[in-house]
């Protein structure tokens, strides 16, 4: 009695254990379509449905996390504005030292380094206060992230996607396999029990 019912459990843990294996590999696996009898086809999920996946994503992407307009909020933000500031009066302040005569006292280089300080966060400010909103606005609405994203995954190797995908929730999938071997244990524990009872 004590054996059937310990084999019973072991039989119930490896088939939730090994179902819950298969279940995980049928995610990905395999990657091309087969036919089995010229009716039935089998093929991973991920592979079978990447395009509208892949569709789905770049909408969802677009809409909840990374819209256009937030890009160009961003991008008009004090910090961006201070390193463009900086940037563009560093490049200019080398070009300056590369082409000024030699001869020029080192006290008007410091004073034209200074203006140039000034004209470019002037012209800086006026691009973000005066063009920079027009200029998002129009190219905003041809911002095609959703697209560009549905385009990036579809173009992501399978193989490539499936080993993001298990390096990601590698752990969680570990789990969810226990988790099959556990609830398989107590049903065949209990279905050992019962079957010994309505028999005894």
């Amino acid at each position: 009695m004590l054996i059937y019912i310990l084999l019973s459990t072991l039989l119930g843990a490896l088939i939730g254990w090994s179902t819950n294996v298969l279940a995980i590999k049928l995610i990905f696996r395999p990657y091309n379509e087969y036919k089995f009898f010229w009716f039935f086809t089998i093929q991973g999920l991920i592979p079978k449905r990447r395009s509208e996946l892949a569709l789905v994503i770049g909408q969802t992407v677009e809409r909840e996390l990374l819209s256009s307009e937030e890009i160009f909020n961003r991008l008009s933000s004090s910090d961006i504005r201070v390193k463009l500031t900086r940037t563009i009066s560093e490049n200019i302040k080398i070009r300056l030292q590369k082409f000024l005569p030699a001869f020029i006292p080192s006290g008007i280089k410091d004073h034209l380094t200074n203006i140039v300080d000034i004209v470019i966060e002037g012209e800086v400010k006026h691009f973000f206060q005066e063009n920079f909103p027009k200029l998002s606005e129009e190219i905003k609405d041809t911002l095609p992230i959703a697209s560009m994203i549905e385009e990036k995954i579809n173009q992501l190797d399978i193989k490539e996607l499936e080993k993001i995908v298990l390096t990601i929730a590698k752990k969680e999938l570990k789990h969810i396999e226990y988790l099959g071997g556990i609830l398989g244990f107590i049903i065949g524990l209990v279905q050992g029990i019962l079957l010994i009872v309505l028999t005894a």
